[in-house]
């Protein structure tokens, strides 16, 4: 599919409401208030608003749809987001950095997140799936620079481990001083360990609980979402970035990563602590 009709059909399919705002207490999660609704066109939704992280990701919605519709365009399993338009009223003095004008949405998952089941639960469904479609998401994790994936911040989605959340996702700002290739801004907190892990250091490692139950699937050096990154045209990826109101610098550096991506990820697989 040519990324021009891509982005058409995301426009396109960009959920549309009756109602114009969601109370705040609809339901919390990690201090984001988030609502379950249906769309005009009868699709059951999840809404999310966020948080810049007192100021320091301005653009965290823009990034949740920029590195979804990036995911999808690489046919990997990455949900679905939509940047909308839809007002909330919170308490000020409580939400200083939350963003009230604008939302992000997605399809509803009839599932919990993997952070959420007990551990069997989970290596089993880890151990369900094939070795393959994980090193393809973990190869995307360290192309994009996604150093918060925790086993919370993965769904199953009809059958398939999916990503969501990636509003910390992509190169940081130049002037930002960060040892992780994330725009995280709890950078100080990570270690080592935590790094290699691709994890915040207070949760639990999506890479740390694929390892325990799949060990094997780090015998594939390469998988073949490296190569469909490498091919993955300049210009689209700028043409997507466009789109998602993204700035360049984080296309640019997108791509040099590409140029790059086979050798630094076999070195990161080596280069467990």
């Amino acid at each position: 599919m040519q990324i021009a009709e891509r982005l058409s059909l995301h426009n396109q399919s960009r959920p549309k409401y009756t109602f114009s705002e969601l109370p705040p207490d609809t339901q919390i999660r990690n201090q984001n208030p988030r609502g379950i609704a249906t769309s005009i066109d009868n699709r059951k939704t999840v809404i999310k608003w966020e948080r810049t992280a007192n100021g320091q990701v301005p653009d965290i919605l823009k990034r949740e749809e920029f590195f979804s519709i990036l995911g999808r365009t690489l046919c990997l399993p990455v949900i679905e987001i939509w940047r909308i338009k839809l007002q909330i009223k919170c308490d000020q003095a409580e939400t200083d950095d939350l963003i009230q004008t604008e939302a992000i949405a997605m399809p509803f998952a009839d599932s919990r997140d993997l952070g959420s089941i007990d551990s069997s639960q989970r290596g089993y469904i880890l151990k369900s799936q094939t070795p393959t479609s994980l090193a393809n998401l973990l190869v995307f994790s360290h192309w994009i620079g996604d150093d918060d994936r925790g086993i919370q911040d993965v769904v199953l989605f009809d059958n398939i481990v999916t990503y969501i959340d990636l509003g910390m996702c992509g190169p940081p700002h130049p002037s930002m001083n960060s040892p992780l290739r994330s725009t995280h801004p709890g950078h100080l907190a990570y270690n080592k360990t935590a790094i290699w892990q691709k994890c915040n250091p207070h949760k639990q490692s999506l890479v740390s609980q694929i390892l325990s139950y799949c060990p094997q699937t780090f015998d594939v050096n390469s998988p073949p979402a490296i190569n469909k990154i490498e091919l993955l045209a300049n210009d689209d990826i700028h043409t997507i970035a466009k789109f998602s109101e993204i700035e360049p610098y984080i296309a640019d550096e997108l791509i040099l990563r590409k140029k790059t991506l086979h050798d630094e990820y076999l070195e990161w697989l080596k280069n467990k602590p």
